[in-house]
């Protein structure tokens, strides 16, 4: 793993997502975001791709509309586990 100006990045990445992961560093350094901690839950390590809390603020999408959709799905995936668990 390297760190650069835009935070820690993974050196077992194959060249097009070392690439990708690198513009999502740069977005994040450009929002000036706090890098979060991944890739797990249980992780410790901190990575320049990720936005610490980017999940929750919509700051990991580009647009809030993409934002809300992932949120509409999410509340409907929901309502349906509630619905079979109701009919078990």
């Amino acid at each position: 793993m390297a760190t650069t100006m835009y935070g820690n990045q993974c050196k077992s990445d194959n060249a097009f997502t070392k690439k990708a992961r690198l513009l999502q560093s740069m977005y994040r350094v450009e929002l000036d975001e706090e890098e979060g901690i991944g890739p797990t839950r249980t992780s410790k390590q901190k990575y320049g791709n990720m936005i610490s809390g980017g999940e929750v603020s919509g700051k990991n999408f580009l647009m809030k509309r993409e934002f809300d959709i992932r949120n509409k799905i999410i509340r409907l995936i929901i309502r349906n586990i509630a619905i079979k668990a109701l009919n078990l």
